[in-house]
């Protein structure tokens, strides 16, 4: 059974639903329908996986030795790109 209510949408929010309602054919009525029972469907839950990698090779409380770091990997793949050429 179909219960009769008025709603007040934003404009952006009108005129994705009339552009809908136009492209697939359907009433506004129909495509407000729709949309509402997309949003309403349960979400999938997200699952992040995450993976032991073991212990740290640089102290990550420390932004010096961090920085260090990212410094000579970039000097070794300087280095590397002017041994290949």
């Amino acid at each position: 059974m179909a219960r009769q209510v008025t709603i007040t949408l934003d404009d952006d929010v009108a005129a994705e639903l009339e552009k809908e309602a136009r492209e697939s054919g359907a009433s506004l009525d129909q495509a407000a329908v729709d949309a509402m029972r997309r949003g309403l469907e349960p979400r999938k839950r997200f699952v992040v996986r995450t993976f032991d990698m073991g212990k740290p090779l640089i102290d990550l409380t420390s932004t010096a030795q961090a920085l260090e770091e990212l410094d000579r990997l970039e000097a070794l793949e300087r280095n590397h790109r002017t041994d290949v050429k």
